[in-house]
């Protein structure tokens, strides 16, 4: 091992932005949808006190990412967008049975079609559209960090994931390798524990001060 970097759970928004962005510009729409998908779950884990990789959060995650969405059809569509959107493209690599996914780098689509309805009734989705929205929820999540004390702060700056240049076990050569910081995440559980607790303690003692 001969470099390491490290970056936070916040920053990790930035990564993914950036890999959006990297896909439209080869004109990679399909898996570009898909990578903002998972974005607004990731967004969406900063609500909850529980652990990164806890299980079956991914509708209640992906429901609170899009409350950060400005556009109100955003926030009265979660049901819509997470059975219809998030589901399928991430299991089943294809949109349920109610929208159309396009693209302005692809397909040459007009964005003012984004969320509108085709004639069998599809709602329409335009990648660029979307990315300029999911962007902006992003901006919107950051500048309420400093003013929302619903936000699980212990999350903010955790170690996120690492890049890592490594010595090949084979040839001798460099090459970098992306993996977890599963050290700071032990961490991360142990004070998630530690203010539950201390959470516990402090709402046991309002109420027996009320008896």
């Amino acid at each position: 091992m001969t470099d390491t970097k490290n970056s936070t759970s916040v920053e990790h928004l930035d990564t993914i932005i950036n890999g959006v962005q990297e896909m439209i510009d080869n004109k990679i729409d399909f898996n570009a949808f898909i990578l903002i998908t998972l974005g607004i779950e990731y967004l969406g884990n900063f609500s909850d006190e529980m652990d990164f990789t806890a299980f079956k959060q991914s509708e209640i995650r992906f429901k609170n990412g899009l409350e950060y969405f400005k556009d109100i059809k955003y926030r009265n569509n979660k049901e819509f967008l997470f059975k219809e959107l998030r589901g399928p493209l991430i299991h089943q690599y294809r949109t349920g049975d109610k929208i159309r996914l396009t693209s302005v780098c692809n397909q040459k689509a007009p964005q003012i079609d984004h969320f509108k309805k085709d004639n069998s009734d599809n709602t329409i989705l335009i990648l660029e559209s979307f990315f300029a929205d999911f962007k902006a929820a992003v901006a919107n999540f950051k500048n309420r960090i400093s003013k929302d004390n619903s936000l699980n702060k212990n999350k903010l700056d955790v170690q996120y994931s690492t890049i890592t240049s490594i010595t090949s076990p084979s040839t001798g050569n460099d090459y970098t390798t992306t993996g977890s910081t599963v050290d700071n995440r032990y961490i991360f559980n142990k004070i998630v524990i530690r203010d539950c607790r201390e959470k516990e303690r402090q709402e046991k003692k309002k109420s027996n001060n009320y008896r």
